[in-house]
């Protein structure tokens, strides 16, 4: 399969993303973790592994969660949104369950610091599996 990837062309960069959470719910929980592997047309490789603190006001409503959500000294998901864009910006899209999660979580985030989620033109390629 690594050859097949190699060979293909691809005019667009391919952004692969996956993000860990505190809950299923993008309008009440957060996302505590971003990774995104940027592949360039060129096959050069940008790899983004983050993890992200949740506000306390956020922390307080999460108590269930609070042993595993990022300790202190982390940024905020405001902190890191333009590198993430950056990261986005012209890019497909790939990732396991990405129409039903990830997007929906990525477009929550950056609604909370006030800007859009830059994949308007972007494929969404979905590597969801089926049941």
């Amino acid at each position: 399969m690594s050859n097949q990837f190699a060979k293909a062309r691809c005019s667009k960069p391919l952004a692969v993303i996956g993000l860990e959470t505190t809950g299923l719910n993008p309008a009440q929980d957060r996302i505590t973790k971003i990774t995104i592997l940027r592949i360039e047309p060129s096959n050069a490789v940008t790899s983004y592994v983050q993890r992200i603190q949740i506000s306390q006001d956020s922390a307080e409503d999460l108590q269930h969660e609070r042993d595993t959500l990022p300790r202190r000294g982390n940024p905020s998901f405001a902190a890191v949104h333009r590198h993430i864009r950056s990261l986005l910006i012209g890019s497909n899209v790939v990732g396991y369950n990405l129409k039903r999660f990830t997007i929906a979580f990525l477009k929550a985030e950056f609604e909370r610091v006030g800007t859009d989620l830059p994949i308007a033109r972007a494929s969404l390629i979905d590597l969801e599996v089926a049941d």
